[in-house]
């Protein structure tokens, strides 16, 4: 709905913004899209920040 909106940016696999509404596919080959999480938390972390952390971890 963001995306939509002109509020958002969305990567997708090719074909599927096909046929959305109010979007426009534009193919990107370079740089490289890098998939990253990043948590922001309190000096102190609690455990379930921590727990989240190792979870992504894996």
């Amino acid at each position: 709905m963001l995306v939509a909106a002109g509020h958002g940016l969305a990567a997708l696999a090719p074909g599927v913004a096909e046929g959305l509404a109010g979007t426009v596919a534009v193919r990107v080959s370079a740089p490289r899209l890098v998939h990253r999480t990043e948590i922001v938390h309190p000096r102190g972390p609690g455990e379930p920040v921590r727990a989240l952390v190792a979870a992504l971890a894996g």
